[in-house]
């Protein structure tokens, strides 16, 4: 894996388009705390989205999955923008997918149908959780598309990894590694193309090993409600 040279860190361009305004601040203010002098353009439409990323030539790219019901998604943004620049040979697109649950079956399958279409696939791509993840983590998927080019197809290939742990298969070394990237358990199930309680079973296993408590097993140590006035009672 081979970083693109010192000039093209420092002069990182990137458009983050999102329909949150809370989520462009979150992920460009840990773009600049890693990489002070990038330049970030901001849009919260995909039409923004895909004209700015055109006029500017933009290379990096922050896409949203999910703007809403009836608007364009960020599968189509980037399919949009592929199409556009299919004569500008040396003008690459990397994207970064973003949204709640990236790494979740539904938002896989769009964005296999862009990545296995020649016409429009991305130079490089991978997805973020917009949810709780930590700043780091951020900041490598960043680092990693942008910088390394490490395409998430060559990370979700159809060969299990070989672990290097005795005490894990090479089922759950690949559930590990899947996970690290932020994949989810309905997500890992359709990559893996098992059933869900296959998938179930095989993650089940390698929480185990790991001694990393469920939250089945956390929900039957919680009340099933709190007292009144707390305003919610939790769910089983």
């Amino acid at each position: 894996m081979k970083k693109r040279d010192h000039e093209a860190e420092q002069a990182l361009r990137v458009l983050i388009a999102d329909d949150s305004r809370d989520a462009i601040a979150q992920i460009g203010s840990w773009i600049h705390e890693r990489w002070p002098r990038a330049e970030l353009f901001d849009v919260c439409t995909p039409e923004e989205a895909i004209d700015t990323a055109i006029a500017r030539k933009i290379e990096n790219l922050v896409l949203d999955l999910d703007f809403g019901a009836q608007r364009a998604s960020g599968v189509v943004i980037a399919r949009t923008i592929r199409e556009a620049r299919r004569t500008e040979k040396t003008l690459s697109t990397r994207i970064v997918f973003r949204t709640v649950h990236a790494g979740d079956a539904g938002y896989l399958r769009q964005i296999e149908k862009l990545i296995t279409d020649d016409r429009h696939r991305p130079t490089v791509w991978g997805f973020l959780d917009k949810g709780s993840v930590p700043k780091r983590v951020a900041q490598n998927a960043i680092e990693q598309v942008f910088l390394y080019e490490l395409c998430f197809s060559d990370i979700f290939n159809q060969r299990f990894k070989e672990s290097p742990s005795r005490d894990l298969t090479d089922l759950e070394f690949t559930a590990l590694i899947y996970i690290a990237v932020g994949a989810t358990n309905d997500g890992i199930g359709w990559l893996y193309r098992c059933i869900t309680a296959k998938r179930r079973a095989n993650c089940g296993g390698l929480y185990q090993k790991m001694k990393i408590v469920s939250r089945e097993v956390l929900r039957k140590g919680s009340p099933r409600s709190l007292k009144a006035g707390r305003g919610f009672a939790m769910r089983p």
